[in-house]
């Protein structure tokens, strides 16, 4: 392998493919995973080709660069999806403890409580 695909490889395993959980969610090869990340087309470009060509690299920065951005559209989305659970249990909580007040009151006052 040409040494600009070794680099590629390299750099990409030990980014996309270097996850703690990688393994277990996707158990999949170098080849399987740029395929599903870049299209059938570029995978056999960086898989099978004798060396980096101009077009390949830009079409895998472009690529790239897709990526990044899907991740960080992801990412805020997660992270505002989080914020609103957030808020959820915290209005959750005081109704709860609104209602453990309310039961213990009626329960305390209740005539039949009364002797």
């Amino acid at each position: 392998m040409p040494q600009t695909l070794l680099v590629v490889r390299e750099a990409y395993s030990e980014t996309v493919m270097d996850l703690s959980h990688y393994e277990d969610d996707y158990d999949d090869t170098y080849e399987e995973s740029i395929t599903e990340e870049f299209g059938p087309e570029l995978a056999v470009l960086l898989i099978k080709s004798d060396h980096l060509l101009p077009a390949t690299k830009a079409t895998l920065i472009a690529k790239i660069d897709t990526a990044i951005q899907q991740r960080e559209a992801l990412q805020r989305v997660v992270d505002r999806e989080l914020q609103s659970l957030r808020s959820a249990a915290t209005d959750i909580r005081s109704v709860t403890d609104t209602l453990a007040e309310v039961s213990d009151t009626l329960f305390e006052s209740s005539s039949y409580l009364r002797t």
